[in-house]
């Protein structure tokens, strides 16, 4: 089909940052068609200013506000290009759908002989139906659908001056458009020379006939057969280069996953976990249509396909040997740094949006034993981690760019121990689910990575002892590019935060015993192995021995707590030598203890890191009646305020200590007595 005398003016509207619509953009570029991306409402004026405009449609993202102001404009000639299968919204469209199958050039390519079409088109249909669509919206053009342009527009207008290229019109200058061209990020066009070098621009006077008809609309699947998730064709990558197998072949960094640090303060015990990391990674290939991959088997030497796996430049510290079923890693040396196996796709790089599972066996070690998954691992340095333990800890980290530490995030708890591990973690763009044993435990949007040059598996000791896990059952599966921009997706996470129950209650606080979907700590998280905790109908009873602590730790809803809070429980001391209480500010650096005894007697101490304990406050409350006692301590900036049972004890001022990491319920055995403390009617509130 040859095309028109003159160079058409393409814009390519989506919805913003859909990677694959700048992509299509740089492919029209090296077509020789002067493009323009519009993926925000400001910029769809333009659209009217274009020979043709090609809509890229999501089914998620169909409504954007960019696509809604362009069909609202009703551009002479529309073009629909489907990134999956979609019912194509009522609008005056000249063509049937494209959808996004093959490489980015040759949906280009599809588009442009549909470009062609249109403008030779355009000029008749202008004549002979301008009036007509004005008035009702049909098309006379044999094979066109018939609609309402949606969504209608709101105000009246009339299309006969704008049906049709202007005939004099020479090539567009790019002239007030080259600023946009050079900040949209979504179109780097590094990534495509390679597939122009190896494919030639094809004959100008090429025609869509010579590549086969085009295929029918709905397309039959996303992934059927000998395609991958993005209904792209999967392609031998034989030839690819490898990634260096062997040990001490990659260049690489290695990270240390977490070490925990356990302290007890005057009965008191609280986690502080410090995290130390390096991390290893190689270069992604780029090319067109990520594929999906799995390997019962993973690891290099283990996995007989085309995945391309590489260890450590150093990973003299931990082996790695191929079993039947699994890979087997080891550590025996270096504790302080992580034994990590990681995979960079098939030579097809990684896209921004996967899922990636991996399940896991710790065969050697204790209950500070770990393992997990990496993603949005970068070069030369940072990621996203997520661990779990085996005394049941999970936890999100973001690895800084610096390689040297880690950023708790957040951490929470399951139900119980163990040792076997289904780990899922699904990243679509900024956003990242993970799951563990077939049960969420947290979605997170984290900005600091968004895209992978890398992803891994790995086991860890927090405690500095051999450890050893076995790895099996690994799969990646590509996913659509996110349909969400990266403030979109903040606002989205800020909107489900929001949506957390406040105050968040739980008639029987503790873990196993709350219903709800807060992340609880058993004694065992803070290393007390002498107390003890039971879930009964009436309340949380802890048992702490004499002259020890024993807490069941709170860290919110989805693994996180805020600066500033109100935390309420009542708890009824079993005895008159028995005392409990609230434990805030609860960190690293120490922690606030609020405990009242069942003779009327309470005390406030401040509690730090490697100091005695201080007492701010104490005294007596047998005139406010006898247990049970409701106790409220309100927490604002350097502001601290107990209550008990509705009568304000007087507040003090301290900011020495001003995070929270979680805050614990606790009993606390005084000196010759052991104690038990029931507590219910718990309630959190921001």
């Amino acid at each position: 089909m040859p095309h028109s005398s003159r160079t058409p003016y393409i814009a390519v509207v989506s919805p913003p940052e859909y990677g694959r619509a700048g992509r299509l953009a740089d492919e029209l570029d090296a077509l020789g068609y002067e493009t323009v991306i519009i993926d925000t409402p400001r910029r769809a004026e333009r659209a009217l200013d274009a020979d043709v405009c090609v809509v890229v449609l999501t089914p998620d993202g169909w409504r954007d506000p960019a696509i809604v102001a362009v069909l609202r404009s009703r551009p002479p000639l529309l073009i629909p290009v489907l990134a999956a299968p979609m019912d194509l919204p009522n609008a005056r469209w000249s063509d049937e759908p494209i959808t996004m199958r093959g490489s980015s050039r040759a949906v280009a390519e599809e588009v442009a002989d549909a470009v062609d079409a249109a403008m030779r088109a355009g000029s008749s249909r202008s004549r002979s139906s301008a009036g007509d669509r004005s008035s009702s919206g049909d098309r006379s053009s044999g094979g066109d659908r018939r609609g309402a342009s949606y969504p209608p527009s709101s105000r009246s207008r009339s299309d006969a001056g704008r049906d049709g290229p202007e005939p004099s019109r020479s090539s567009r200058p790019r002239g007030g458009y080259d600023d946009e061209r050079e900040a949209r990020p979504s179109r780097p066009r590094a990534g495509y020379d390679d597939e122009r070098e190896a494919r030639p621009n094809r004959p100008r006077g090429a025609s869509a006939g010579e590549r086969g008809p085009r295929a029918s609309y709905p397309p039959g699947g996303a992934a059927g057969a000998k395609l991958n998730a993005f209904g792209e064709p999967i392609k031998p990558v034989a030839a690819a280069p490898a990634v260096a197998a062997k040990k001490g072949t990659s260049p690489g960094k290695v990270f240390g996953i977490i070490g925990v640090l356990l302290v007890v303060l005057g009965g008191l015990g609280y986690g502080g976990y410090s995290f130390r990391h390096k991390l290893f990674s190689h270069a992604a290939t780029t090319a067109a249509g990520p594929q999906p991959y799995s390997a019962a088997v993973p690891g290099p030497t283990c996995d007989k396909g085309n995945g391309q796996w590489s260890l450590p430049k150093d990973s003299s510290y931990f082996t790695t040997t191929c079993e039947a079923s699994d890979l087997l890693v080891k550590q025996t040396t270096n504790f302080a740094t992580s034994a990590e196996v990681f995979f960079a796709g098939t030579g097809l790089g990684l896209p921004q949006s996967y899922d990636v599972q991996v399940t896991a066996n710790i065969t050697s070690g204790d209950a500070l034993t770990g393992v997990g998954l990496i993603v949005h691992g970068q070069s030369p340095a940072g990621g996203h981690v997520f661990l779990a333990l085996a005394d049941s800890l999970w936890e999100f980290a973001v690895l800084n760019s610096d390689n040297k530490s880690t950023v708790g995030k957040r951490r929470g708890f399951l139900v119980a121990p163990t040792k076997t591990f289904a780990l899922d973690v699904k990243v679509v763009g900024p956003t990242m689910t993970f799951t563990i044993n077939g049960k969420q435990v947290t979605n997170v949007t984290e900005t600091s990575f968004n895209n992978s040059a890398n992803i891994g598996f790995f086991v860890d000791s927090a405690d500095s002892k051999p450890v050893a896990a076995q790895f099996s059952q690994f799969h990646y599966t590509p996913l659509p590019d996110p349909t969400l921009s990266t403030n979109d997706a903040v606002a989205t996470a800020v909107a489900v935060n929001s949506a957390i129950p406040n105050p968040y209650t739980a008639a029987v606080p503790g873990p196993g015993c709350d219903k709800g979907g807060a992340q609880w700590a058993g004694p065992s998280i803070y290393g007390e192995t002498g107390g003890k905790f039971t879930c009964t109908s009436s309340g949380l009873q802890i048992q702490a021995n004499a002259g020890a602590g024993t807490d069941v730790g709170y860290y919110g809803v989805h693994g996180y707590l805020p600066t500033d809070y109100t935390v309420t429980v009542t708890l009824t001391p079993g005895d008159q030598v028995s005392c409990g209480g609230i434990y805030t500010h609860a960190s690293a650096a120490g922690g606030y203890a609020y405990d009242v005894c069942g003779n009327g007697a309470y005390q406030i101490l401040e509690l730090k890191a490697g100091q005695p304990a201080t007492t701010l406050a104490s005294g007596g409350i047998g005139s406010l009646g006898n247990a049970p006692y409701t106790l409220k301590v309100v927490e604002s900036g350097a502001s601290h305020t107990l209550s008990v049972n509705g009568l304000a004890l007087p507040t003090f001022s301290n900011k020495d200590l001003p995070d929270t990491d979680h805050i614990t319920l606790f009993a606390l055995g005084t000196s010759g007595n052991a104690t038990t403390v029931s507590f219910n009617g718990f309630s959190f509130a921001s």
